[in-house]
């Protein structure tokens, strides 16, 4: 959600419209408003707090959710478009790489999946990954290697230099 407001200052405010953007990586993100997601991403903050208390505060939660999207949604759309309906018609044309996962269980794959495929449609240069069975912001934990070669790959390119080790760098 950040990145969307961020994205606002660079294309609006003139002391950051100078920020050149070399790239973006997306891990596991961005997804649309997914009510059981934020359920289960609840529960995983509460991990192991009491489990009454836990299942109390998980219901207060999707009550509350329940009811003010249903009181406050029909208004709000008309003034505040979501972030992920203003990051499919975002106007930057930098390199994006997106890290997902279809075993993830609180953003959805397809989600993702259809902001690639319109980012690819707005001609921006767009790389994916599914990890395919690692869990919600854990594909570094699940493939360390791999993942990290992806994202210095992905910096290299979009900065046009090849990885500079600490004794080369320009002091």
């Amino acid at each position: 959600m950040l990145y969307r407001y961020i994205l606002e200052l660079i294309h609006t405010e003139r002391q950051f419209s100078s920020l050149k953007v070399a790239g973006t990586i997306f891990d596991s993100a961005p997804g649309r408003r997914n009510v059981i997601g934020s359920l289960r991403a609840l529960a995983a903050v509460l991990g192991s707090t009491n489990v009454l208390l836990k299942y109390c505060l998980l219901m207060v939660f999707a009550i509350l959710v329940l009811v003010l999207r249903i009181l406050l949604y029909p208004v709000t759309r008309l003034f505040h478009e979501s972030h992920y309906d203003a990051l499919l018609k975002e106007t930057s044309r930098w390199p994006e790489l997106y890290l997902y996962s279809k075993g993830d269980r609180i953003i959805l794959a397809s989600d993702i999946e259809h902001m690639i495929e319109a980012r690819r449609q707005h001609n921006v240069a767009v790389r994916a990954v599914d990890f395919a069975d690692s869990a919600h912001v854990s594909h570094l934990r699940a493939y360390p290697t791999y993942y990290s070669s992806l994202c210095t790959s992905f910096m290299c390119d979009c900065v046009g230099n090849s990885p500079v080790s600490p004794r080369q760098r320009p002091a």
